[in-house]
């Protein structure tokens, strides 16, 4: 996966990388930077996700991660975490 900001957002980019037939749904996880570790933000079906969290009063690092969902059991590894560094 891919994370960058896009206008007031940051958008998350991923894709089936050509396991789409066997595959349902990416989940995604993000962590804040709040101390609550990695949370759940999205179980996405379509390729690319944007992030509608506001961006915080202070500029703060924003890591997330990703991994494939057939039905509703994860499959595969974790990706690499990505981070941002989001603007005030």
């Amino acid at each position: 996966i891919d994370a960058y900001i896009q206008g007031n957002k940051v958008f998350i980019k991923w894709g089936w990388s050509g396991y789409s037939a066997w595959l349902d749904s990416c989940e995604i996880q993000v962590d804040r930077g709040d101390g609550k570790g990695f949370v759940l933000l999205a179980i996405d079906t379509t390729p690319g996700y944007t992030d509608t969290q506001p961006f915080p009063a202070t500029s703060v690092k924003w890591t997330y991660r990703a991994i494939y969902h057939l039905g509703d059991g994860q499959v595969g590894v974790w990706s690499q975490p990505v981070s941002v560094t989001v603007p005030a």
